[in-house]
C-alpha cells in the first residue's frame, strides 16, 4: 500500500467539463478573447476568483486521453488510451484493468470514489473480455458506484419520435422565444403549453401535427396523437441510454433515460454525495459532464432563460450552430452552480452566484476540460484549422481552475507550464497518497507535482517539458471509415455516417453499413486526378497529395491527409510538433515544425503556434535554423526520443507488465474466444494466432522503436524494428 502523508483529508469534487476549450475562456484571469461569440460563463468566473487558474494547462487532444491521464498519471502511449474510444475499438485503446488509478489509491487511503455522468475509457461486453465491459469502472478504474453514460450523446432525431420525416428539425426539438404546444409522456399523459425544450427535459416529447405535408408543433393535445411518438428514439442530450456500474454489478435499463443530460450528471453528483457524506468517509466524486460536444443541440429553457432561441443545428448554418454551442457552454455554467448550491458549496446573492468556504467545508473543488474545441466553435485568436484532435495549442490547451483548503492567495492565475497528467499526483496528494511510490520500471509515471502551484503564490517552474499525443485507436478492418471534416479527412475514428454527420463531417467511406470498401486516406489517393475526386454533400473533394494539388479540377477543396500520429513536446517558448502521415505519402510521412511561440500577454494574446512561412516556425528537416532555434530543436527532439523510448512495446504483452511471459500466456487463455487485452494479431477475437504470436515473442524484450515517428530516429534505425 502507498505511504499515507498528510492528516486531513478533504473532500474532492472533479468537475469535467468537454470540449470548452481556452478560447472560450473570455472571464478574469484568462480574458483571452472579446468576442460577443464568447459564453457568459459567471460560475466558472466565480470560481476562478476564489482558486487558482492554471492558463498554460496541457490537456489532450481527445476526451479518453485526457480521463486516463488524470486516473493514471500517464501518457496515453503508455496505457494505451491515445484517442477518443469508439466501440467497436480493440481493448488495447482502452484503459486496461493492471493500471494503478487514482481511485484505486485512494480507496486505500479510505476514500469512496463516484463518477456521474461520462465514463468514456471503455467499450462494451462485445468489445472486451468478460468483466472488463460496463463493469470498468470498478473492475478497472476501482472506481465504487457509476450512474450516467458510457461513451458519447447518441446522435439527433431529427424526427422527433418518428413524427416527422428524417432531417426535419435539425435540433431534435424545437426552440423558438415566447414557444408553446403540446407534450406527450410515455404513459401517453398530455400537457399543453410548455416550451418543447423544457417538454424534452422534463422527460415528455413534442407532439406534432401535419397539416398540408407540413410538419409542425401541435398547440394542444387534440392536435396530434401521442401513440404516435417513438418513445425508444434517442435523441443527443434529451433521450439517452444510461449505465449503472455499482461495485462491479451492471444495470443498463432497457427504456432511454428522458432527462436532460447535462441536468442529471448535477443532480446525480448531489444524491450520490448525500449519501456519500452518511458513511462518514472522505469522498472523491467525478461529475463527468458532455457539455458542449457535439451533438450540437440548444439546451432547456430553464438552464439559458430567454435566449434559447435558436433552431438550428445544422453545421450549414455556423452562426445558428455556435449559437447553440454558446448556449450549452453557459447551461454547463448555470448547472455547475445549481449543483454547488445544492450540496452546499454556494448560494445565489442576488441572482448571482457565490462560491462557498471551501475551506470550512473542506473540500477540494477541481473543474477541468478535457481538450480544446471542436474547429467549428473555435474563437479568435486561437486557431480553428490546429484544434481538437490536434497537439497544436488550441487542442490541448485548456483551463483548469482549483479552488478549496490548499488555495494560499486566491484569485490568481499559474502561467508555469502543467500537464493534465499533474492531477493525478495532486489528487492522490490530497487524499493522503504518496504517489511518488507507486512508479514501477515497467510502469512509469509521468506527472509532476502541482500542489506547490496551490500553496505557494511563488512557486517557479516545476515541468521542464510538456508533452501530448494524439494516435489513431484500433479497430478491425472495416469498421471505420474516411470522414471528411472541413478539408481534412478523419481516418480510424469515426465509424458511422451518423457520427460523422454529428461531428460536422462529410461521410466518404463509400457505404453505409460496415465492413467498409473505403476505410482510409490511402484507399482514397490516386495518382490519377480523375481518379482523386470525392463528390460528398454537393462539394467535390481532391484527395491527391499536397505536393500535387496543383492538379485538382477547377472548383474542387483539395483536402488535407489525416494525421496518423501526433507528437507535441515544448520547452518554455519553443515548441516541435512531429506529424505522422500515411504511408502512401512517403518519403513525406513524416513532419516536423519548430515553432517559437510569442509569451502570453493577457489579456487576448494567448501566444500560439503561428501559421507556415511565419516569423518564428521552420521546418527542422529542410531549414536552417538560427542558433538557438538549433539548440532547442535538438533538445526537444532528444526529449522526445527518450520519452518515446522510455516505454517498453510488444503486442504479446497484454498485461503491460514490459516482458512476455507466462502471465502472458495465461492472459491468453482467459481472453480465448473473445475480444481481449492479448488480441495481438488486432482480428478482433483471441485464439491459436495470438497464442502463436505470444510464444514466438516469449522472453523477448518489447522494443519501444515500434511506435517511434520515422524522423525521430538516429541514424541507421528504422521504424517497425522489432515487430
Amino acid at each position: 500500500m502507498p505511504k499515507r502523508v498528510g492528516a486531513t483529508k478533504p473532500n474532492i469534487l472533479v468537475v469535467v467539463l468537454d470540449d470548452i476549450g481556452m478560447d472560450q475562456m473570455s472571464f478574469p484571469p484568462f480574458d483571452w478573447n472579446a468576442t460577443p461569440m464568447a459564453p457568459s460563463l459567471p460560475v466558472l468566473a466565480e470560481i476562478a476568483s476564489k482558486g487558482v487558474s492554471f492558463r498554460n494547462f496541457w490537456a489532450t487532444p481527445e476526451c479518453s486521453p485526457s480521463r486516463a491521464a488524470i486516473l493514471t498519471g500517464r501518457h496515453g502511449f503508455r496505457t494505451g488510451v491515445i484517442t477518443a474510444i469508439v466501440d467497436p475499438m480493440l481493448p488495447i485503446t482502452q484503459l486496461h484493468p493492471t493500471e494503478v488509478t487514482l481511485t484505486k489509491l485512494l480507496k486505500e487511503s479510505g476514500y469512496v470514489s463516484g463518477m456521474l455522468g461520462k465514463y468514456h475509457l471503455g467499450g462494451g461486453e462485445a468489445n472486451t473480455p468478460p468483466g472488463y465491459g460496463f463493469e470498468a469502472p470498478s473492475t478497472t478504474a476501482g472506481i465504487d458506484f457509476f450512474d450516467g453514460y458510457w461513451d458519447l450523446p447518441p446522435s439527433i432525431d431529427t424526427t422527433i419520435g418518428g413524427q416527422a420525416l428524417l432531417g426535419t428539425f435539425s435540433c431534435g426539438g424545437i426552440g423558438g422565444l415566447g414557444v408553446t404546444g403540446a407534450a406527450c409522456f410515455r404513459d401517453g399523459t398530455c400537457i399543453e403549453n410548455v416550451h418543447p425544450l423544457q417538454a424534452m427535459a422534463m422527460g415528455a416529447t413534442p407532439l406534432l401535427k401535419t397539416v398540408d405535408g407540413v410538419t409542425s408543433l401541435a398547440a394542444t393535445c387534440a392536435e396530434g396523437s401521442c401513440a404516435l411518438i417513438d418513445y425508444n428514439a434517442k435523441n443527443a442530450y434529451y433521450v439517452w441510454q444510461r449505465t449503472i456500474c455499482a461495485f462491479g454489478n451492471v444495470t443498463r435499463p432497457e427504456l432511454p433515460q428522458r432527462e436532460y443530460l447535462t441536468s442529471f450528471v448535477s443532480r446525480r453528483t448531489v444524491e450520490w454525495v448525500a449519501n456519500a457524506r452518511k458513511s462518514g468517509k472522505p469522498w472523491i466524486a467525478f461529475s463527468a459532464h458532455s457539455s458542449a460536444h457535439t451533438p450540437i443541440q440548444p439546451p432547456p429553457p430553464s438552464l439559458t432563460g430567454p435566449a434559447a432561441s435558436g433552431v438550428s443545428c445544422a453545421t450549414t448554418d455556423l452562426s445558428a450552430y455556435r449559437q447553440q454551442y454558446k448556449l450549452m457552454a453557459e447551461s454547463l455554467d448555470h448547472s455547475i452552480g445549481d449543483m454547488l448550491i445544492d450540496l452546499g458549496l454556494g448560494t445565489r446573492v442576488g441572482g448571482q452566484f457565490v462560491l462557498g468556504d471551501l475551506a470550512a467545508a473542506n473540500t477540494l473543488l477541481v473543474v477541468v476540460n478535457d481538450n480544446g474545441t471542436l474547429a467549428l466553435n473555435v474563437l479568435p485568436p486561437f486557431s480553428p484549422a490546429n484544434a481538437k484532435q490536434t497537439v497544436y495549442e488550441t487542442g490541448v490547451r485548456s483551463p483548469c481552475i482549483i479552488a478549496g483548503p490548499q488555495v494560499q492567495s486566491p484569485g490568481r492565475a499559474v502561467d508555469e507550464m502543467v500537464s493534465i497528467v499533474d492531477l493525478f499526483g495532486l489528487l492522490c496528494e490530497a487524499g493522503g497518497v504518496d504517489w511518488t511510490t507507486v512508479a514501477t520500471a515497467s510502469r512509469k509515471i509521468d506527472c509532476l507535482p502541482m500542489m506547490p502551484y496551490l500553496t505557494n503564490a511563488k512557486q517557479g517552474p516545476i515541468r521542464e517539458f510538456n508533452f501530448a499525443i494524439y494516435r489513431q485507436g484500433t479497430f478491425v478492418s472495416g469498421q471505420v471509415g474516411p470522414c471528411i471534416n472541413g478539408t481534412t479527412v478523419i481516418d480510424g475514428l469515426v465509424t458511422s455516417p451518423e457520427l460523422c454527420a454529428a461531428n460536422g463531417g462529410c461521410w466518404a467511406a463509400g457505404a453505409s453499413v460496415a465492413p467498409y470498401p473505403i476505410t482510409n486516406y490511402c484507399d482514397l489517393f490516386s495518382t490519377d486526378p480523375s481518379n482523386a475526386i470525392v463528390n460528398c454533400g454537393g462539394t467535390n473533394y481532391c484527395f491527391l497529395p499536397p505536393e500535387m494539388n496543383s492538379l485538382c479540377p477547377a472548383g474542387s477543396t483539395p483536402i488535407k491527409p489525416p494525421s496518423l500520429a501526433q507528437y507535441a513536446v515544448r520547452h518554455g517558448q519553443w515548441k516541435l510538433i512531429v506529424l505522422v502521415l500515411p504511408v502512401c505519402l512517403a518519403p513525406n510521412d513524416c513532419q516536423m515544425r519548430l515553432y517559437q511561440l510569442a509569451v502570453p500577454t493577457p489579456p487576448h494574446h494567448p501566444g500560439i503556434e503561428l501559421p507556415d512561412g511565419s516569423e518564428g516556425v521552420w521546418n527542422p528537416l529542410t531549414d536552417v535554423l538560427p542558433a538557438q532555434a538549433q539548440a532547442e530543436f535538438v533538445a526537444l527532439k532528444a526529449e522526445l526520443f527518450a520519452l518515446l523510448a522510455s516505454q517498453p512495446v510488444s503486442l504479446a504483452d497484454g498485461n503491460l507488465d514490459g516482458v512476455v511471459d507466462a502471465a502472458d500466456l495465461v492472459g491468453v487463455f482467459s481472453e480465448w474466444g473473445s475480444m481481449g487485452f492479448w488480441d495481438a494479431t488486432q482480428d478482433g477475437i483471441v485464439n491459436g494466432d495470438d497464442l502463436s504470436f505470444v510464444l514466438n515473442a516469449w522472453g523477448a524484450d518489447p522494443v519501444p522503436i515500434d511506435q517511434m515517428p520515422a524522423c525521430l530516429l538516429p541514424d541507421g534505425l528504422a521504424a517497425g524494428v522489432g515487430k
